[in-house]
């Protein structure tokens, strides 16, 4: 393992929601940037693909940048 991977093995989290609502309704929040603004943030770039950017201004002055790595439709998001 290189330094790399060992630092990123360390400062990985890993995190489960459960949520009481239909899995179409949930991937839709998550993939949707007009949905994912209602829920967080005042702008959302999203390109839900492997690879794709995931971009959220959760708060003014404040932006997340992530990488979405894997799409299951209704199933599960990854992203870092």
């Amino acid at each position: 393992m290189t330094a790399t991977e060992r630092a990123h093995a360390e400062t990985e989290v890993e995190v489960e929601v459960a949520i009481a609502a239909r899995p179409e309704t949930i991937f839709a929040f998550l993939t949707d940037p007009a949905k994912m603004t209602r829920w967080m943030g005042s702008m959302a770039e999203l390109d839900p693909r492997p690879g794709g950017v995931l971009r959220v201004a959760v708060r003014l002055g404040s932006t997340g940048r992530d990488e979405y790595v894997a799409i299951e439709p209704y199933r599960r998001v990854v992203f870092t």
